[in-house]
């Protein structure tokens, strides 16, 4: 659900690289969320127009993502956005990671970037936690606890075999994706694209 974006091209990303220094292998881009344009987008990596770059304002993760120098020493990930290596572990004051400016090159995140993937993945994790009041403390965004709560809504309308109360659960889980998620209103139109 991720993809570098080079504003400038690639070349621009792959000089910037090439400028890292060697003991620097963790090369770390920040990262910006993808707000589709509808709960009926086909394609969320062509439709997306609108990102959230507010760090304060993101569903999910807000530090970035990093690639990697391959011929450093005993190179391993270092948790889902970093890398260590035999000079120690990666992370944002680490001597080891190399800041690419956003200009250069960034993280697009497409995180729960169409109503059914929000739909399965936390039907999914309602099923798993339930109503645990221990995951709930653990869950650091409020996006993801509100996603959960509405899987259990639904999950417990499903099993009570209510029309109404599954219609309801359904129609307040599409309400909640809506808020977190689409783009906001009153954009430009999209202009198409320059064909080369």
């Amino acid at each position: 659900d991720e993809l570098i974006f080079c504003a400038q091209g690639v070349d621009v990303l792959r000089a910037e690289m090439a400028t890292a220094s060697p003991e620097r292998p963790d090369l770390h881009l920040l990262n910006i969320e993808a707000l589709p344009p509808s709960h009926t987008c086909k394609d969320v990596f062509r439709e997306s127009r609108a990102f959230r770059h507010f760090p304060t304002k993101y569903c999910s993760y807000t530090n970035g993502k990093s690639i990697a120098n391959l011929s450093a020493r005993a190179l391993a990930a270092h948790g889902p956005h970093h890398f260590r290596c035999a000079a120690g572990a990666g992370g944002s004051t680490s001597d080891v990671t190399h800041m690419v400016p956003p200009h250069v090159a960034c993280v697009l995140h497409y995180e729960s970037a169409t109503f059914s993937k929000w739909r399965q993945k936390y039907l999914d994790l309602a099923r798993r936690h339930g109503n645990t009041a221990e995951i709930f403390t653990k869950v650091p965004f409020k996006f993801y606890r509100e996603s959960l709560h509405a899987g259990n809504d639904i999950l417990r309308a499903e099993a009570s075999n209510d029309r109404a109360a599954i219609a309801e659960a359904e129609d307040y889980a599409l309400r909640l994706w809506r808020k977190w998620k689409l783009e906001p209103q009153g954009l430009p139109q999209a202009q198409p694209s320059l064909q080369r």
